[in-house]
């Protein structure tokens, strides 16, 4: 199969994936807002991440002068797992929305790299395949990270959970580096 012969692409692939799975905890949301206030809270914990992703794709032209994608990718990783874990910290609502904004913001930042090597090391006749990896990624990964997240709160707290997740995330970016170095150091040839 192409992309397991392009370990910067799976690369690509893992991390997020394995980002989304342990660093997700959407579905302690309405858990979260209830601590916080109540139902009316929900709604502005849901919308919090997109809010950065807006930010940042305001302000995204600096992306273009970063030619080090796989870099660009696992920090943009690594300081989403560090977002997710002040956010399982934060004891007040304000400090909560903050770290999910920087999630949001992360997340893009993350997306948009993951897109520009994608699209400039896939051939043509490869894209609908691998598009089809990219789409299983986006749909199960954020659904698992539910399960996840649900699971551990159930058994330790939604707390625990949150930083949990967040840990695993952190964790999860050094190791995805060294089990695929082509994906680290991955960079653009333009």
């Amino acid at each position: 199969m192409y992309a397991f012969s392009r370990k910067e692409l799976l690369g690509s692939y893992l991390i997020d994936f394995v980002a989304m799975i342990f660093g997700t905890p959407m579905a302690l949301f309405p858990a979260i807002a209830q601590s916080f206030g109540g139902v009316e809270i929900l709604g502005i914990l849901y919308s919090a991440p997109a809010t950065g992703s807006l930010l940042i794709s305001l302000f995204s032209g600096w992306t273009k002068h970063v030619k080090k994608y796989g870099a660009a990718i696992s920090a943009s990783v690594l300081l989403w797992g560090v977002a997710i874990i002040f956010f399982g910290l934060s004891n007040s609502l304000w400090g909560a929305l903050f770290f999910l904004v920087l999630t949001g913001v992360f997340n893009t930042i993350s997306s948009i790299f993951r897109g520009i090597m994608w699209n400039d090391s896939v051939p043509n006749k490869f894209r609908s395949r691998l598009s089809g990896i990219e789409l299983i990624c986006c749909i199960s990964g954020p659904k698992l990270g539910d399960t996840e997240a649900a699971l551990v709160a159930a058994a330790f707290g939604v707390t625990a959970s949150i930083i949990s997740g967040g840990i695993l995330c952190v964790i999860s970016v050094p190791v995805c580096c060294y089990l695929l170095p082509k994906f680290w150091k991955y960079k653009s040839e333009a």
